[in-house]
């Protein structure tokens, strides 16, 4: 099985023999949530900022006015957000570089999502005025993205694939890694 595992990682190197984020499953779960929530997290602060400079919020059929203090809410959140969304581009700047940076960025984003998710659903769920689906749904909501941040945070911590492959800029005075050629059929490898 490691043998396997090893194989796969060598078919995924560049010019200077380091893995790249195609060699771990994960790396590339990661790579992609990340290249999706870069615009999303954009459209949720045009969201957010949008109610809070109107004052109003549609549901696409219905139209309200919104409390002072929920405007309130709602510029504090978004400008942490929106701290957070400038950190999660150069995180996923550096993440897509491959740079030794990423992996600490990366947790410390998700570090912040957390603390984000927690602040933003405890305040919004104050908001609920015993609307008790309404404080359901936005605790949910905010204990689901806690939860996949710890995850991300515990996987970039642990993972054995995410040192080799965050490296550069590499050290002046390393040599390149042996690059090997993956060779179908072949039983045994050589040492790394």
């Amino acid at each position: 099985r490691i043998a396997v595992r090893l194989r796969i990682i060598r078919q995924h190197v560049d010019e200077n023999g380091v893995p790249t984020i195609q060699s771990s499953n994960g790396l590339i779960f990661l790579g992609f949530g990340l290249f999706v929530s870069v615009p999303l997290t954009a459209l949720a602060l045009f969201h957010t900022f949008s109610m809070a400079f109107t004052g109003e919020a549609t549901d696409g059929v219905e139209t309200w006015a919104l409390r002072s203090d929920y405007r309130v809410m709602l510029w504090v959140t978004g400008n942490l957000w929106a701290f957070y969304f400038g950190w999660m581009c150069l995180a996923a700047y550096n993440f897509f570089s491959q740079r030794s940076a990423a992996p600490r960025m990366l947790m410390q984003m998700y570090a912040g999502a957390i603390v984000l998710n927690l602040l933003g659903g405890w305040w919004e769920a104050s908001f609920a005025d015993g609307d008790q689906a309404y404080a359901a749904r936005v605790v949910g909501e905010a204990v689901r993205g806690t939860f996949w941040s710890a995850v991300w945070i515990v996987y970039l911590w642990r993972a054995r694939s995410v040192p080799l492959v965050f490296v550069y800029p590499l050290p002046e005075k390393s040599e390149p890694l042996e690059i090997v050629e993956f060779v179908e059929g072949e039983e045994t490898l050589p040492a790394l």
